[in-house]
Parts: C-alpha cells; sequence; structure tokens
C-alpha cells in the first residue's frame, strides 16, 4: 500500500492536487513498485523501484520531484490518504474483475515460489483486502496505519539502500 501513497501524497510544497500534475507535465512516465527475485540460496532478494523517464533537458526538475516525493511525502492529511485508498482500491477491483485468471494463477504460483509467495502478498487481493480493512474502519485506524507508512519510509529510504540507475545520451 505504501508504493500506492508514494507519488499521490503531499510531498513538500506540492498538494495532493498538485503533484500529480506537475509529474504530469514533467516525467513521461512514473510509477512505483515492489519487485521480489528468488536466489540461488532459497533466499527472495526484494526491491522498492521508482522508475521515471523523462527528457534529458527536465532531468533538474524531475530530480527535484523525486527528492520530494522520496523525502518529503507527508502522510498527515486524513482526507486525501482516504481519497488515495478509496481511489485504489476501486482500480483493484476492476482489475481483478478483469484479470481473475491471472490472479488466480498468481496465486498458485505463490504456494511453489517464495518471491511469487511475497509478491502475491504485496499486490492484487492482499492488497485489496489491507486498503478495504483500514477504510472500513478508517477513523480508528488512520494514526496506526500512518505510523506505518512513515515507518515502511524510514526502512525503505536509507543512505545504504538506495541505488540510481541512469540511461541517457553521452552528453
Amino acid at each position: 500500500v505504501f508504493n500506492i501513497i508514494l507519488g499521490e501524497a503531499k510531498a513538500g510544497d506540492l498538494t495532493y492536487e498538485k503533484l500529480p500534475i506537475e509529474i504530469n507535465m514533467n516525467i513521461g512516465s512514473f510509477d512505483t513498485g515492489l519487485s521480489a527475485f528468488n536466489l540461488e540460496n532459497d533466499e527472495v532478494y526484494r526491491v522498492y523501484d521508482i522508475n521515471a523517464r523523462f527528457i534529458t533537458e527536465k532531468a533538474d526538475k524531475v530530480f527535484s520531484l523525486l527528492k520530494k516525493v522520496i523525502f518529503e511525502t507527508e502522510f498527515e492529511d486524513k482526507d486525501d490518504i482516504r481519497k488515495i485508498l478509496q481511489e485504489a482500491k476501486t482500480g483493484i477491483e476492476n482489475e481483478l474483475l478483469n484479470s481473475g485468471h491471472e490472479t488466480v494463477m498468481n496465486r498458485s504460483l505463490s504456494y511453489i515460489s517464495k518471491s511469487a509467495c511475497y509478491a502475491e502478498k504485496t499486490s492484487g487481493v492482499e492488497v485489496y483486502n489491507l486498503i478495504d480493512d483500514i477504510l472500513t474502519d478508517y477513523d480508528n485506524k488512520f494514526e496506526w496505519f500512518r505510523k506505518e507508512l512513515v515507518d515502511i519510509r524510514d526502512k525503505v529510504f536509507t543512505k545504504g539502500g538506495l541505488r540510481s540507475h541512469i540511461a541517457a545520451e553521452k552528453e
């Protein structure tokens, strides 16, 4: 659920309404997500990805936006977070209805693959159930949820844990 909120909630001086506009005006494509890979020793390597595709001339603006999203996202606005969760819930419902066969396939694969199990727990039905649970008693669960989001951000975005990959023209 963290990656649903990141890039949508208020970040620095950019409100819930303005942030998506700034992202769309400056970045050709922006998404966040979790990836998991099976290692040879039967361990799972987990990665949190932030992907941005943009033209070189916009690089300074894009890196400024990414910095705001990563380090200045605010999780305090109860109403904005509720709207984001409601939109996400509707989107996931539609996705599940339109691709039920994929949902079943991913659930089945989660029983035999640790990385598929991780993916199952961090997307689809599991995320839908978590969002539904939070929204069902939102006023009482908001503070707990807000603290969880802050805790995740503090664990994910550490100096030693960040890596950057850039593909661009030579100049």
